[in-house]
């Protein structure tokens, strides 16, 4: 049984203190949707269909976190020339960038950033789901990158790797501009709320060990993750969370040494990246979070899920940071609601701390 609200369960894991069980947070999107009888078009496409679905489904499971909101592949559609797809059918369907603003190099010198929110695709939902959070007392989550998975649905990952070796100086012009954009989105955020109700985290698939190597990282990635920390810093954004989509295992030491972040900071894997490791290269000065693989909630039964969240937390529950259970990535909208329960199920018969141990 818990013994505190999500609410009091964050807090008190951020204040650097235990608290009654290890948190769960779903990384949830359309999966919410899909629970509450919506097809994707509809979550997707109406952020007030997407606050709802998860107002019922934290209620429904007592998960923990905050709720959060995004169209996949939605930053291709915020500049000319970059077209999404919500898919009214099949009911349930990712969106889909069906064309990029600058597949060429000359598209690139075409480039520019919006007027404002109203011309984008996806920002001006965001902003309209961030609404609908603030009027309801909430916090308000600002978007801090990456840069590189910007230029992503800018160019297509094909030529961003290639121009990283064949034209660096292009690339540089990518991620400059990339960078321009986020800080246009956070402009905007500071003077709708002020800067009282924000918060950022920062997503960084693009720069997996996969794709990139640990040189391409620090040469054209880096520099802007470092900027984009201090900038938030001057503008009093809270960066609280970084999410390692992917390996990053020869990044970590990189990050670790590089990234100014903003005190404690929830760091959260993937299922390639081991978790011990994070652990023994960040310190204990951070929060880690991981990294039930996506393929098991997806396709395996709720006793399969709940075997591998308790090897996890074996191995985490102790971490002197703190831990938080996650999904891999966001949670499919395909995951069958009884083994998401089944985690839930794992942290809480799993990873309950002693009333005792107030501290870690």
């Amino acid at each position: 049984m818990d013994r505190m609200t999500s609410s009091e369960r964050m807090a008190c894991l951020f204040a650097g203190k235990r608290p009654d069980r290890v948190p769960v947070i779903p990384h949830m999107e359309a999966f919410a949707g899909v629970m509450c009888g919506m097809s994707t078009y509809e979550w997707y496409n109406f952020p007030e269909n997407a606050y709802r679905s998860q107002i019922w489904c934290q209620e429904l499971f007592g998960y923990d976190g905050g709720k959060c909101y995004d169209v996949s592949s939605g930053i291709a559609g915020d500049f000319p020339g970059g077209e999404v797809v919500i898919p009214q059918e099949p009911r349930l369907s990712l969106p889909y960038a069906s064309r990029l603003a600058a597949p060429t190099e000359a598209d690139v010198e075409k480039l520019t950033l919006p007027r404002s929110i109203d011309e984008t695709f996806d920002a001006k939902r965001i902003l309209e789901f961030n609404r609908i959070c603030y009027c309801n007392g909430e916090g308000v989550s600002v978007f801090a990158g990456s840069p590189t998975s910007v230029v992503q649905y800018l160019v297509g990952a094909e030529n961003l790797v290639r121009w990283m070796i064949k034209k660096p100086e292009l690339v540089h012009r990518l991620m400059r501009f990339a960078t321009d954009y986020i800080y246009f989105l956070a402009q905007a955020y500071l003077d709708e709320f002020g800067p009282e109700p924000l918060g950022a985290g920062m997503a960084c698939p693009l720069e997996s060990n996969a794709l990139l190597s640990p040189r391409q990282f620090e040469t054209f990635c880096l520099p802007y993750l470092v900027e984009i920390f201090e900038t938030y810093r001057e503008w009093k954004i809270p960066i609280t969370g970084l999410h390692l989509c992917g390996r990053h295992d020869k990044n970590l030491p990189i990050i670790k040494a590089n990234i100014p972040f903003h005190g404690r900071t929830l760091i959260t894997v993937g299922a390639e990246t081991d978790l011990e490791y994070l652990g023994k290269v960040m310190g204990p000065d951070f929060i880690l979070g991981g990294n039930v693989r996506s393929i098991t909630l997806q396709n395996g039964t709720p006793e399969e899920v709940y075997a591998e969240c308790a090897a996890i937390l074996k191995k985490m529950k102790y971490f002197p940071g703190g831990f938080v259970l996650t999904p891999e990535c966001t949670i499919s909208y395909l995951t069958p609601p009884a083994n998401f329960y089944a985690m839930l199920k794992a942290a809480r018969e799993l990873g309950a701390y002693d009333p005792s141990e107030s501290h870690n």
